[in-house]
């Protein structure tokens, strides 16, 4: 049978959304609903961690229902994992997962995935662009292991951590200890299991050099203005849906993720720089209010923006 996890997704501020990774995760491995933490690197490409577990005599399946840039990476305990992965055109192939080891999937190639109880595994959602930020050389021949790892210490102890945020979501601090984990597992994996390979991973649908430029020297013109996605399709001249795919592909996350990591920079810069109100600030910046905008804000750094501002004036107030 498939078991249904008891704690929703949708519940708390640490959990994802529905139509996000959490629910592909949790799509991935057939359960209605998981607990789920996110993070996102400093270009605002997010990353999300959940925790699965099911007792014995307990089984399931479920389906990466279509092929994504991005890797699932699963960190066992001490107890056995017996997971199967069902790649196209390939058999099922049983995996079992031992003291200390994980498991990296390639979603650009999994289709189903089979488990049977007791599970207990951290799951890792990691788009292909966050694991090798800041290496775009990297991005269009560079690949990432797929199959059983080993375990490393610094891999333990991302899993433990990890573990705590998820079981402690009113924990002051959690979701900032979530999004410097899930860093600190996506620079992880790329150091210990890429590889290069010949076939190239850009894709077809993909921005120029030019209009890449013109979507960021536009957002960088207009900083008083609730600039939209449809906005940065028209100032490329790109019919909306074809931008989003080939912004997506080129970028590595969303129009709305990446215009929402400009404009808490720039709410950073604000409360930093000025003393100005956040109500303020949230409209200056293109939030609908200030609810939305301590939403997001704390979502994307795991502070408020008022203790955002409250550490860094005691940063500045050391330092000098």
């Amino acid at each position: 049978m498939t078991l249904k996890l008891s704690r929703m997704a949708s519940r708390g501020r640490l959990h994802m959304k529905r139509s996000t990774q959490a629910n592909r995760i949790a799509r991935a491995f057939g359960v209605e609903s998981i607990a789920s933490i996110s993070g996102f690197t400093p270009r605002g490409l997010t990353m999300t961690a959940a925790a699965i577990s099911a007792p014995g005599h307990t089984s399931g399946h479920g389906t990466c229902s279509f092929a994504d840039d991005a890797f699932l990476i699963l960190l066992g305990t001490e107890k056995a994992q017996d997971i199967a992965v069902r790649a196209r055109d390939r058999q099922i192939a049983p995996v079992h997962l031992g003291e200390n080891q994980g498991l990296v999937i390639d979603l650009a190639t999994v289709s189903d995935i089979h488990w049977r109880g007791p599970l207990d595994v951290l799951v890792a959602y990691l788009p292909r662009h966050a694991v090798f930020e800041g290496h775009s050389a990297a991005l269009a021949d560079t690949a990432i292991r797929s199959g059983v790892m080993p375990q490393c210490r610094f891999l333990v102890s991302i899993d433990t951590c990890l573990r705590h945020a998820l079981a402690c979501p009113r924990f002051p601090y959690a979701n900032a200890l979530g999004r410097q984990m899930l860093l600190a597992l996506a620079a992880c994996i790329a150091s210990k299991e890429h590889l290069r390979v010949d076939r190239s991973f850009v894709r077809e649908v993909s921005l120029s050099i030019d209009q890449r430029a013109l979507a960021t020297s536009y957002v960088s013109t207009h900083p008083d203005l609730d600039i939209s996605a449809s906005d940065l399709a028209d100032a490329c001249g790109i019919p909306f849906a074809t931008f989003v795919r080939a912004f997506r592909h080129s970028v590595g996350t969303t129009p709305h993720d990446w215009l929402m990591a400009r404009r808490l920079e720039r709410a950073k810069h604000m409360m930093a720089e000025t003393e100005l109100r956040l109500s303020d600030i949230a409209a200056t910046v293109g939030f609908c209010d200030q609810s939305h905008f301590n939403r997001v804000f704390t979502r994307h750094t795991g502070y408020t923006p008022g203790e955002w501002r409250k550490l860094f004036a005691a940063v500045v107030e050391v330092q000098d």
